[in-house]
């Protein structure tokens, strides 16, 4: 069964740490987890690092996450540091 999820506003290094537990407890108990990126005001490293984090953690744990309407600034920052192929 998927579950959705809504990361909205900032992915800074201030609300992460908030992040990582709700989404990684997500993870642990779903199957199929889609987080939906299309309310993400502001991204830093510590976003890119959480989003990059929570991909490991879904592969560690046979767990399926998938991404849904990056924004054009998390799409750019993907392309960059060539993140997903």
């Amino acid at each position: 069964m998927l579950t959705k999820y809504t990361l909205n506003n900032e992915l800074t290094f201030n609300t992460v740490a908030t992040q990582l537990k709700n989404v990684s407890d997500l993870i642990k108990h779903h199957d199929l987890t889609e987080i939906d990126l299309s309310n993400i005001t502001c991204i830093d490293s510590a976003g890119i690092a959480l989003l990059t984090t929570l991909k490991n953690l879904a592969a560690a744990s046979n767990k399926n996450l998938q991404y849904s309407n990056p924004t054009q600034d998390i799409i750019r920052l993907n392309q960059l540091y060539n993140l997903c192929p």
